[in-house]
């Protein structure tokens, strides 16, 4: 039976359906950060027992032993273990080795790093984490402290890429939820978790130092319900900024690099925006693939070599036939019957997919991932393509199926082995099983 929860400060507490909801909003398959701290304890309990309960989720825990709290951490990681054990979660455990001096920088980026390599060693769609609403009045505390203006100090969103260009996600279900509503679940039902004794120093850190002696201060002075309201009210003012002054510039830009061939993450439009405004001239951003961003004077503009061909994006359905640029692509449903007619090729694959899942035919990026079947790892496409002999003209043109924002199948080329079809695989009621086929006016290799 799904439990019932008394309510916080916070209004109702987080229901069980809603939070399933929440951590599969970028897909099933998901890594729960857990450090075996109160928070991601919480996150994980709550989780496995709304799988249990039928939610549809697959759930891997992953710990990360920065290396720098001694025994400490050690006891960390066996509470972690023994505790999966008990819980019968698989555990993915990043042992990480610390610089000489390596301190809280290090360690978040480097933690970070580890969660996506697991995410993409597991084939994961989102890294799960237990930041909540407490967290994220730090951040716009200390955003607001080191000089932001209000449309900046906008704090932690739900949801964002978990690295530029990544296909996996950071979402964070718990970020409307204050730290006492998290404690008071794990308090009632006798559930143990480690305690970070550097977090309970105000005296390590300005964050430290907000969260034990600045936000309770507040708490004695504002009215109940003051860091909803603060949240709400700083992510209003982002929302406002990037519609007003900012949208136009912003657009711009995603504009400029999807022309090129690029895919506008955050980081190649604040790249782009510091050239510009810096007003440097000649190539601004460039690919191996031949694009380029160019200034002359007061004129920007995108060039490739191919004057004959430009990227493109095309909606397709989950059967039917697709006209393009390149040619003509063809996904029909495969019945059972129809699966004696020979297996599937690189050329000819079959695809796994969800029924009625939005699928697009559009240009590849050739920093993009895509994990062949056999292959320990993802690859980046550049060097996919490269190893199968594709030369610059026909990586150029290279194009992908992307079904769920990711790259399934580089057409004519190879296909995504998490949604390949294999003996092994059997459908679930909803999915649907895809043969996909290309018709080239001229072959990318």
């Amino acid at each position: 039976m799904h439990e019932r929860h008394r309510t916080s400060a916070a209004g109702e507490s987080l229901s069980e359906r809603a939070l399933a909801a929440r951590a599969a909003s970028r897909g099933a398959r998901s890594i729960v950060a857990w450090s075996g701290g109160a928070d991601s304890t919480y996150l994980l309990e709550r989780l496995l027992r709304a799988r249990a309960n039928g939610a549809p989720l697959e759930l891997t825990a992953a710990h990360v032993h920065h290396g720098l709290r001694g025994s400490s951490a050690d006891a960390d990681l066996e509470t972690c273990i023994a505790r999966a054990r008990a819980l019968g979660v698989e555990l993915e455990i990043a042992r990480l080795e610390p610089p000489r001096g390596a301190g809280e920088t290090w360690a978040r980026r480097a933690r970070y790093e580890a969660l996506l390599e697991i995410a993409a060693r597991r084939g994961a769609d989102a890294v799960l984490t237990a930041h909540h609403l407490d967290d994220q009045i730090e951040t716009i505390l200390w955003q607001l402290l080191r000089g932001a203006r209000p449309s900046r100090a906008r704090g932690m969103r739900r949801a964002r890429r978990l690295a530029p260009g990544a296909a996996t996600w950071l979402v964070r279900p718990l970020l409307d939820r204050e730290r006492a509503e998290l404690r008071s679940w794990l308090a009632e039902r006798g559930l143990a978790f480690r305690e970070d004794p550097t977090n309970a120093d105000p005296e390590l850190g300005p964050r430290n130092a907000l969260r034990h002696r600045v936000i309770p201060a507040l708490d004695a002075l504002a009215p109940a319900g003051w860091k909803q309201r603060w949240a709400r009210f700083f992510a209003s003012e982002a929302r406002a900024s990037q519609r007003g002054e900012g949208a136009l510039e912003h657009a711009l830009l995603e504009l400029l690099l999807r022309g090129a061939g690029l895919e506008p993450t955050g980081a190649r439009c604040r790249t782009l925006r510091r050239k510009i405004r810096a007003g440097d001239t000649g190539t601004l951003l460039g690919t191996r693939f031949g694009f380029h961003i160019e200034r002359r004077g007061e004129e920007l503009r995108v060039r490739t070599p191919d004057a004959a061909w430009a990227p493109f994006v095309l909606p397709c359905s989950s059967t039917g036939i697709t006209e393009g640029p390149l040619g003509t692509l063809e996904l029909r449903e495969l019945e059972a019957s129809a699966r004696e007619s020979g297996p599937p090729t690189p050329r000819r694959p079959w695809l796994v997919v969800p029924r009625g899942v939005a699928m697009r035919w559009r240009s590849a990026d050739p920093n993009e991932r895509i994990w062949p079947p056999g292959a320990e790892q993802p690859r980046r496409l550049r060097g996919l393509l490269a190893g199968r002999g594709c030369d610059a003209a026909a990586r150029r043109r290279a194009s992908v199926l992307e079904i769920e924002g990711r790259a399934a199948w580089v057409i004519d080329v190879e296909v995504d082995r998490r949604w390949a079809w294999s003996a092994e695989r059997s459908l679930r009621s909803d999915e649907v099983l895809l043969e996909a086929r290309f018709e080239a006016r001229r072959s990318p290799c």
